[in-house]
């Protein structure tokens, strides 16, 4: 466990707050013009594009997340990930 802690220290990981969506990882990417927020496990495994800027930077790394609260991001920012990529 020691070693483990040691390696979490030098992470950047966040619990995201309990809101009784299924459980699944994400990773948040940033791609220089854009976010990309990856929903690795379950039935919503999904990748979502947002456009970089100050707002959804806001959102994404200085604000308590859940996984209903990402997912409702993409509704105020769509980019489908077939037409970034």
């Amino acid at each position: 466990m020691d070693i483990l802690g040691n390696y979490l220290n030098n992470q950047d990981i966040s619990i995201l707050l309990e809101d009784g969506s299924e459980t699944t990882e994400v990773c948040i990417f940033d791609f220089g013009n854009y976010f990309l927020v990856e929903f690795f496990r379950g039935n919503g495994s999904e990748t979502r594009i947002f456009e970089k800027n100050t707002q959804t930077e806001q959102q994404l790394f200085h604000s308590q997340l859940s996984i209903k609260k990402l997912r409702y991001l993409g509704l105020n920012n769509p980019i489908h990930d077939h037409v970034v990529c």
